[in-house]
């Protein structure tokens, strides 16, 4: 945490120092730029009132007096400083003792003013004969031991050029100016490095140290245990999603010493209970290569509208409990139909979603029917005709042709789905849950003959006479018979099955080793008691 520390201040400083410098430059440019524009017409204002003045006194002809009107017509010492130039470049007069004159003075112009005369040197900014004096009128900025701002002005008699009025003006506080904003803007950059690093500090400590102490702390608790997982999402602070993560790890630390914990007990007490952990091992032996996909019409997670929002919730049920422990062992598929109003929105573009939500393990993959193909397949053949007439129950089943139909339509939509999951996959191993499912294993034999499909019939077996209700018994019975194993709660509904496909069918019925035989397919028919884990 200090190496972070000190990784954050010093890219702060050099990103602000950088920042600040930079800004400083161009701010000294621009400073330095409109004071010497406010220099420039300030010296071209005062020596366009003199121009005439000059010109006047040059014209008669009294050469010795124009020193002292040069002194009189500059009356402040930060005046410009005057010089006045003939035709050949020769100085007449001066005036301003702060000014290094002999230095200043100006090299003329690019040929003779007047021509036909030779000048060793020449007004530099005095125009040619015929150029318009707004053009010729030039001002530069020199630099010796001290700056200066240079004008020149051409003087005139009548039509002809006599000179110059040459002006220097002193320009070396720019250069004081730019200094001192230089300074201020150093103590500036000095005083707001020190605020950031303040503030940086107290922010590093309040907002990140203290609560990914105070995490720590929970943690090694938790680790100890000493402490809940529920506990520790409010240590985070504003880190919610980093909370959600490690309270996930934490949940699964906790569940691995609670297994680790039942393991040491099993070995004690010389039992043989099943964990979550010997789940997982045994899942892994006994697949192999192979995946596991499980089908059923409830799914396991669905998502729906709770007042603004949308909420993940588990449905009621013990087909739930009972098989995702071995979905999450195994890292297997789901495929069930997606009943939530808002399934559509979690899916990605195949219809999958990664589950459970905050602990992924397993894929669900939801198949989407019609209210019409939910209406018949399930509220009509399969909970109005074989729920009642599995159970024997005194309500008279029910059985349309219409809701055959969808019954069917159903079947093979699962059927498609499930073999286009399993299509990069050796070794499939299918687990199909309960009645609303009877011609799912032919189909899916049909499509994968390698596949392994067991099927579980949840609800019980009635008795040969009383399946024989069912106008569609044979093609119930030979849809199951495509599963390598048939599975119900007790020994008795395996009889009822064995007797009813014995009545039904034309197969070899092996009560002894509880097989049936049919088209060369071999199917088993056992017992499964299913229960749940009672603390």
């Amino acid at each position: 945490m200090h190496f972070f520390r000190v990784r954050l201040l010093a890219a702060l400083l050099i990103g602000i120092t950088l920042i600040s410098v930079g800004s400083t430059y161009f701010d000294v440019l621009a400073h330095k730029h409109a004071l010497r524009n406010d220099l420039a017409r300030r010296t071209q204002w005062f020596g366009a009132g003199l121009q005439p003045l000059i010109e006047k006194q040059m014209t008669l002809e009294t050469p010795e007096a124009l020193p002292g009107f040069l002194e009189h017509l500059r009356q402040y010492p930060d005046q410009p400083a005057l010089a006045v130039f003939d035709g050949e470049g020769k100085l007449l007069a001066a005036t301003g003792k702060n000014l290094p004159l002999k230095e200043l003075t100006p090299s003329f112009l690019k040929r003779p003013i007047n021509e036909g005369k030779e000048a060793a040197a020449y007004v530099k900014t005095a125009p040619n004969e015929g150029v318009p004096a707004d053009q010729a009128n030039r001002g530069s900025y020199k630099s010796s031991p001290r700056s200066w701002y240079e004008y020149a002005i051409p003087l005139h008699d009548g039509q002809r050029t006599v000179g110059a009025l040459v002006m220097f003006t002193d320009a070396d506080y720019i250069r004081t100016e730019g200094m001192a904003v230089w300074r201020r803007s150093f103590l500036n950059i000095l005083a707001l490095v020190v605020l950031v690093v303040v503030v940086t500090v107290l922010m590093v400590r309040w907002f990140l140290l203290q609560p990914v102490t105070r995490a720590a702390d929970w943690l090694r608790r938790l680790r100890q245990g000493n402490a809940e997982v529920g506990e520790g999402a409010k240590e985070f602070g504003y880190l919610m999603p980093l909370a959600n993560e490690v309270t996930s790890l934490a949940k699964n630390l906790t569940r691995a010493r609670a297994a680790a914990q039942a393991e040491a007990q099993l070995r004690d007490a010389s039992e043989h209970v099943w964990t979550a952990n010997r789940l997982a091992v045994h899942a892994r032996d006994r697949l192999g290569d192979g995946s596991l996909f499980v089908v059923s019409n409830r799914e396991p997670y669905m998502h729906v509208s709770r007042g603004n929002g949308v909420e993940c919730v588990v449905p009621p049920s013990g087909l739930v409990t009972a098989l995702e422990p071995v979905l999450r062992a195994c890292d297997g598929t789901w495929i069930a139909h997606g009943s939530g109003n808002e399934d559509a929105a979690f899916v990605d573009s195949n219809d999958r979603l990664r589950v459970p939500p905050d602990d992924p393990q397993y894929t669900l993959r939801r198949v989407w029917l019609s209210p019409e193909e939910e209406a018949g397949y399930y509220a009509g053949f399969a909970n109005e005709g074989l729920w009642p007439l599995c159970h024997i129950a005194h309500t008279r089943p029910i059985f349309r042709a219409n809701d055959w139909d969808y019954y069917q339509r159903v079947n093979l939509k699962f059927a498609e789905v499930l073999v286009e999951e399993m299509r990069n996959t050796e070794h499939p191993i299918v687990f199909i849950q309960d009645y609303h499912f009877a011609l799912l294993p032919q189909l899916v034999k049909n499509a994968r003959p390698d596949a392994r499909v067991a099927i579980f019939w949840h609800i019980p077996w009635p008795n040969a006479e009383a399946f024989g209700i069912c106008p569609w018994q044979s093609e119930l019975l030979d849809g199951l018979l495509g599963a390598d194993v048939i599975g119900f709660h007790i020994q008795s509904h395996c009889n009822n099955f064995l007797d009813t496909v014995d009545r039904v069918l034309e197969s070899r019925t092996d009560r002894e080793h509880f097989s049936i035989r049919r088209k060369g397919h071999t199917s088993l028919v056992r017992p499964f008691p299913i229960s749940v884990a009672w603390d």
